[in-house]
């Protein structure tokens, strides 16, 4: 998940049925399990945040979290 500097929220989101996923903040959440993406995505996307500070424009970002 990503927030920009307005308070956009983003999040990973590939082609994947399964539910949701329990996920711990401050409290469970249920998330769908299509939000969550494979080690070697994740990493490539955290490698470019840290090399350039933004996201990849190929990365599979969706403002829709629960809509898809």
């Amino acid at each position: 998940m990503h927030t920009d500097d307005e308070f956009w929220q983003t999040v990973t989101r590939v082609d994947r049925a399964g539910g949701n996923l329990k996920v711990c903040f401050d409290d469970f959440l249920e998330i769908p399990a299509a939000c969550f993406v494979v080690e070697e995505i994740a990493l490539s996307v955290v490698a470019h945040w840290m090399a350039a500070g933004t996201l990849p424009p190929d990365a599979p970002f969706s403002d829709e979290l629960f809509g898809l």
